[in-house]
């Protein structure tokens, strides 16, 4: 892992969550691109993708073209759930899950995360991209919303894996103005200072 860090305590961020003016269903819509909505989960939401994606699909009028929910993904995401429950205001953004519905063709192409909260400034994200969808430039377009939400709520780092093989995840952190910090066996481990 990037994480040169370690995890002492989660204190919460003060403040109440200012809730976006637009909703879709439970899911908060956080920004607008060109053509994507960033979508944020309520743990209600989450926990329905977790035990049922053809339910969710239904329930939003959407199909899930993400990356497909292996057993390791929805054991994550079934991790998140408690923190999610419990958020308090701004923590909310770094417990949450976030989607990436391409508004033309109304389908979920991938999904970003905090993997927690800022600790020391420094904070890891996360993000997939559904096959289907890569090399379409659509993280390279959603990247700089989750480096903004980074700073706006107390981070001073923000840093990311990729595995040594994974040539399209490196181009898209490159293109996002992160560098390299160090290569770690299969892996390469990236910073983008905010």
């Amino acid at each position: 892992s990037c994480k040169t860090y370690e995890i002492k305590n989660r204190t919460s961020f003060s403040g109440k969550r200012k809730r976006s003016p637009f909703w879709y269903n439970h899911m908060e819509i956080v920004k607008e691109s060109e053509r994507l909505r960033i979508m944020a989960l309520s743990a209600e939401d989450l926990s329905l993708l977790i035990r049922d994606p053809a339910a969710f699909e239904t329930k939003f009028q959407t199909k899930y073209e993400a990356e497909k929910l292996s057993a390791e993904q929805r054991e994550i995401y079934s991790f998140m759930l408690p923190g999610l429950l419990l958020a308090e205001g701004e923590e909310f953004y770094f417990r949450t899950l976030y989607l990436l519905l391409e508004k033309e063709k109304n389908v979920i192409i991938g999904s970003v995360l905090f993997k927690d909260l800022p600790e020391n400034g420094t904070v890891e994200i996360g993000y997939e991209t559904g096959i289907r969808h890569q090399n379409q430039g659509y993280m390279t377009e959603a990247l700089p919303y989750f480096l903004m939400i980074a700073r706006e709520h107390g981070a001073k780092t923000v840093i990311a894996e990729a595995a040594e093989d994974n040539l399209a995840s490196k181009r898209v952190l490159r293109k996002s103005g992160f560098s390299l910090k160090k290569e770690e066996g299969s892996f390469a481990c990236f910073e983008y200072f905010l």
